[in-house]
Formats: C-alpha cells, structure tokens, sequence
C-alpha cells in the first residue's frame, strides 16, 4: 500500500504495475521498466518503488 495514497501496488504479469484504488475499484496500469519477471513490489521509507524480481522476461 502506497502511504501518500492508500493506493495499492500490484505487479501484474511480470511486466506491469496495476495500482488500485481501493476507495473507488479504479485501477491504472504503468508499464515497469526493470528486464526482469516482477513478483513483488514495497516501498522504501523515502518513497521509492523497489521491484523484486527473478529471471528475464521471455520476449517469445
């Protein structure tokens, strides 16, 4: 859960962010940018995203 938001963050077929809005049920998707299959994702103290991930994305 983002603090500044209450906006939850989801890592979504290992290339995509889904961040949902759990007042509404609105989501958006932002693109993730690291090669790498995302499994998870938290915030550090100062607000930064970290992406944890394992392994390349397959392109094929």
């Amino acid at each position: 859960m983002r603090p500044s938001d209450g906006k939850l963050l989801l890592p979504f077929e290992g290339e995509r962010l889904v961040v949902l809005d759990p007042a509404t049920g609105r989501s958006a998707i932002e693109r993730m940018t690291a090669d790498t299959h995302q499994h998870g994702v938290t915030l550090t103290p100062g607000g930064t995203l970290l992406a944890v991930g394992t392994g390349p994305i397959d392109p094929f």
